[in-house]
């Protein structure tokens, strides 16, 4: 058979895989949660996901294709984001699983955790970069309200532990206190018990009798009872 006759059929054979690798890029593209882009070596958008078309603030992937991050986001973090590009490919090391906050066009705040290899081309030449950012706000503002708490448990016990510390010192010294209120009564009770209160008249009557004490002691009735006293 001559050659004009298979052309066609080897050229169909030849379409149909490209048509079917666009017609799957395009529906995943579409329907892809996480934000997909694939970029130029000058960072520009050459083809995105729909999610990161509306979160850009657009319509259509039309409105995103040609333009870089500079036409979208503050020129801090397009900057950082261009810079991680062009490493990627001036070194073709991807960059793998970053913790980024992201703030948009509209002023809305997301935490992504970001993706990025190198694009190359069929002879293995790096021509762009791609990349996958998946949303993490929501696990990110757990672990923030996590670490809180578990600062909130930590301070909590050190308290804790300083009132029992405190628990205990008062212990003691009620054991303390209770000793020497013992100790007073004991000591109260011997004193009531005791003469001690007849010191003051012996006192009086030993100078009202200095000038004949021997005599006061030995003949007085009073006196005689000093020295058993």
């Amino acid at each position: 058979m001559p050659p004009a006759a298979t052309a066609p059929a080897e050229n169909s054979r030849r379409v149909a895989p490209a048509l079917l690798d666009r017609v799957l890029v395009d529906a995943f593209l579409v329907n892809v949660h996480d934000f997909v882009y694939f970029k130029d070596r000058q960072s520009r958008y050459r083809a995105l996901s729909l999610s990161l078309v509306r979160c850009l603030g657009c319509a259509s992937p039309m409105e995103v294709i040609g333009r870089s991050n500079f036409d979208f986001f503050s020129a801090e973090n397009a900057q950082a984001s261009f810079d991680d590009e062009q490493a990627i490919m001036r070194t073709g090391e991807p960059l793998l699983d970053k913790l980024e906050e992201k703030i948009w066009p509209d002023g809305h705040s997301l935490w992504l955790r970001i993706t990025k290899l190198p694009l190359r081309d069929e002879y293995g030449e790096i021509i762009g970069t791609f990349g996958v950012s998946r949303d993490v706000t929501a696990a990110h503002r757990l672990e923030g309200e996590l670490a809180a708490t578990k600062q909130s448990l930590v301070e909590a016990s050190r308290a804790a532990g300083m009132a029992e510390g405190a628990t205990g010192v008062l212990h003691n010294v009620g054991n303390v206190l209770t000793s020497l209120n013992t100790s007073a009564a004991t000591i109260g009770a011997g004193l009531r018990g005791s003469k001690v209160e007849l010191l003051p008249r012996i006192c009086t009557l030993l100078r009202a009798h200095r000038e004949d004490l021997g005599a006061f002691v030995t003949h007085d009735p009073k006196g005689r009872k000093l020295p058993e006293f």
